[in-house]
């Protein structure tokens, strides 16, 4: 009776492991330790971003000309009051108020931290929106190419081949002579070129995966191509887009910041972490260190926390991995 029960016991636990494979997925991810605490930083980091800004004494776009370049801890008075930006009257902040300046002002006297609170609302939703379209994209035009084939997988791969071999910034710099850059102008480029990847993994996916068993058995039971591509094939190929697309945030986070200093990204006054550090020159760089340290630390932190957790996603979604 002892071996029996036991042997129901087993057959249950493999039961629940087969009809909810996420937990052991999720087992799998909390063993990484990295990657769990990445997930809790870009937690606090996205609660900052977004709710942060509604509690700062200053405005995005507030200047203190007479405290520019101030290191960080300078307090100041405010002489005039300060009001909110998009709503007109209400008052921030009364005159006569003493702030504090926790990470310093820039050049022209604004709050470093209320900037860098702005802009890192604009960094993660670029790199955001850029991931989640291109992986989408990759992965409807990935599927269509490998389930397919023939013409269809060669005009689709020769189109790849094509983009892969066009220049980012040289089209950037035409189009910002033409075009106002805005932001979601910058991330319907960044999409276009960023696509690629998603499809060629998802396509090499397909390609193993439709002459399985049970894709012959549901054309048999009469199912339809899009029934099977996208109800039992993405699924069983979506592990190695999902890596891809958490590295992938890091690598779209460091374009836009490059594309934004160099001046083809995010347009001022508007701030992104990227436009912050367009200002610091070498000059100003020796004087005012703090002013490129604090928006690159943001960078930093946001693109290293997106590598561990592709790291351990990859762990966790690895078959191999479960024992």
């Amino acid at each position: 009776m002892a071996v029996s029960t036991t042997q129901v016991e087993a057959r249950e636990a493999k039961k629940e492991e087969y009809e909810r494979p996420w937990l052991e997925i999720l087992k799998r991810f909390s063993r990484h330790r990295f990657a769990v605490a990445s997930v809790v930083v870009l937690f606090v980091m996205i609660v900052a971003v977004t709710f942060g800004p509604l509690f700062m004494p200053f405005g995005e776009t507030d200047t203190a000309v007479t405290k520019k370049d101030q290191p960080p801890g300078t307090e100041y008075v405010v002489p005039k009051n300060l009001y909110y930006n998009s709503i007109g009257g209400d008052v921030r902040t009364a005159a006569g108020t003493t702030l504090t300046f926790w990470l310093g002002s820039d050049g022209i006297g604004r709050d470093l931290l209320t900037r860098l609170l702005y802009a890192g609302r604009v960094s993660l939703y670029i790199a955001v929106a850029v991931t989640l379209l291109s992986e989408l994209i990759g992965i409807i035009i990935g599927v269509i190419s490998g389930y397919f084939g023939g013409i269809v997988d060669a005009f689709a791969m020769r189109f790849v081949d094509f983009l892969n071999t066009l220049p980012l910034l040289p089209i950037l710099l035409i189009i910002s002579t033409i075009l106002e850059p805005t932001v979601n102008l910058l991330i319907l480029i960044l999409v276009f070129f960023s696509w690629t990847g998603g499809a060629r993994l998802m396509r090499g996916q397909i390609l193993s995966l439709r002459e399985q068993e049970y894709v012959s058995a549901s054309r048999a039971l009469g199912a339809s191509n899009l029934r099977i591509m996208f109800r039992h094939l993405v699924p069983n190929a979506l592990a190695p887009n999902i890596v891809n697309a958490s590295l992938a945030l890091s690598g779209v986070m460091i374009t836009e910041a490059a594309l934004s200093f160099l001046g083809f990204g995010v347009k001022l006054p508007a701030a992104s972490w990227g436009n912050m550090l367009k200002g610091v020159n070498t000059t100003i760089l020796e004087k005012y260190t703090w002013q490129a340290f604090f928006p690159g630390l943001a960078i930093f932190i946001c693109s290293l926390c997106f590598n561990f957790i592709g790291d351990g996603l990859r762990d966790a979604l690895d078959p191999r991995a479960k024992r």
